[in-house]
């Protein structure tokens, strides 16, 4: 924000929609700390980035971390987001990245959650995607008492493809939470939205897909699918 005013001026906070979520405003409010990232016009990004949020501190904690990443077009990159505890000390993380693709970009998102079982994460990504650009979203969750996982895709250009992934192991009494929603405004534009899931003694899982089709998004294709396998009696799956 010192460095580069008028580029992160430009992009921070543009999304309308995201006013709308509570959590979204309280860390536009309160941010602290996160990530920047910008991929310049034509720019091919060949080795992947690892982002790495670890926690470990004595007290309980309430972090709030914003990531802002930006792709110029005809631009590619991967990125490696990753959400780690150190220790077993209580936490809450709202974290929110947002993520703007211009046209002809291409995007794939890697999320590693593997927290422990004192830990809340509220994970929000809101990605903005213009014409023929394609996205790609893994969400692996391997360990965290509770997680949010809530997903944005805004399609604003034609021949866009989005791709939504997710693999969830959680036991005990650990809860997952995926929310996935896309925004088809324009024509000729796919989504796919496939999340699987292990669940064993008391865990609890929930998803949510939402699809949004434009009055003018014709040829729209939207899919969605949640498979899950429950281990014992006692966990459950929405």
């Amino acid at each position: 924000i010192k460095e580069f005013p008028e580029l992160v001026n430009k992009y921070f906070a543009k999304i309308e929609e995201a006013s709308e979520n509570s959590f979204t405003n309280i860390n536009t409010a309160m941010a602290m700390d996160g990530f920047f990232i910008y991929v310049p016009e034509n720019v091919k990004v060949e080795i992947p980035i690892q982002l790495v949020n670890i926690i470990h501190h004595d007290k309980n904690i309430f972090i709030q971390t914003r990531n802002l990443i930006i792709l110029e077009k005809n631009s590619k990159i991967t990125l490696i987001h990753c959400d780690d505890s150190y220790n077993h000390q209580k936490s809450l993380i709202n974290s929110v990245t947002e993520v703007y693709a211009a046209e002809n970009s291409n995007i794939e998102h890697y999320k590693m959650q593997n927290l422990n079982n004192d830990s809340t994460l509220i994970n929000t990504v809101y990605y903005s995607v213009d014409a023929n650009t394609n996205l790609t979203t893994n969400g692996i969750s391997l360990n965290g008492g509770k997680i949010k996982n809530n997903q944005y895709i805004y399609f604003n250009g034609t021949n866009c493809q989005a791709n939504a992934y997710g693999l969830y192991l959680m036991d005990r009494k650990q809860h997952i939470d995926n929310m996935v929603y896309v925004k088809h405004n324009h024509p000729y534009c796919v989504s796919n939205e496939l999340f699987k899931g292990i669940l064993d003694d008391s865990a609890t899982g929930a998803f949510n897909g939402h699809v949004y089709v434009g009055k003018d998004a014709y040829k729209t294709n939207a899919f969605q699918s949640n498979k899950n396998i429950l281990l014992t009696d006692k966990a459950k799956a929405n």
